[in-house]
């Protein structure tokens, strides 16, 4: 369970963090 939850918490981490650089990327563009 403890794993489980890890990972849960590293995936969403990253896609936090992969929104958070497309929205700087999309910034930059305009």
């Amino acid at each position: 369970m403890v794993a489980d939850s890890k990972d849960l918490f590293e995936m969403s981490h990253k896609a936090f963090r992969l929104a958070q650089r497309d929205k700087l990327e999309a910034n930059y563009n305009l």
